[in-house]
């Protein structure tokens, strides 16, 4: 099986439809790939993921677990940034992703103890992801003209 451009099949998915079935990213030869559709799928269902994974329910540990491995998949299958009909200034790639930073904002906020993460490498490393994720926001929007501002520090 190949893959377009060192992604994964699974990746980050959304309550939509269009990211039901894995069948739906491969061709007759397995040659793994995304469409706008997909894209628009991610954009449409990311700030629910985003409240999801920060509901006041859980312990903030679980919160910190689930918002990180969102932050990763979104980041490492970016696929949805580059391909889709939200990314206008003032649209939905926007809003989202000034969403996801204020929940990360919030969280961090909290006390390493509190999240259930060691000072020594998880925080830096969630730190790097995210300043990371701030970087391909900017690099990646620089040829449409729009700029996201990902302000994450608490």
């Amino acid at each position: 099986m190949k893959f377009a451009q060192g992604h994964y099949p699974g990746g980050y998915g959304s309550d939509s439809d269009a990211m039901d079935g894995d069948d739906d990213f491969y061709d007759e030869d397995d040659f793994f790939f995304f469409t706008t559709a997909n894209g628009n799928a991610v954009v449409t269902g990311l700030e629910a993921q985003i409240k999801k994974a920060t509901d006041a329910e859980k312990p903030k540990s679980q919160q910190f677990d689930e918002l990180c491995v969102l932050t990763y998949a979104i980041h490492y299958n970016n696929m949805w940034f580059n391909d889709n009909e939200f990314w206008e200034e003032g649209d939905l790639v926007e809003s989202s992703c000034e969403k996801l930073a204020a929940a990360w904002k919030k969280l961090l906020a909290h006390s390493d103890e509190e999240l259930g993460i060691d000072p020594e490498f998880t925080r830096p490393g969630i730190e790097a992801l995210l300043e990371n994720f701030d970087e391909m926001l900017n690099k990646d929007s620089r040829g449409i003209g729009v700029t996201y501002p990902f302000e994450w520090r608490p």
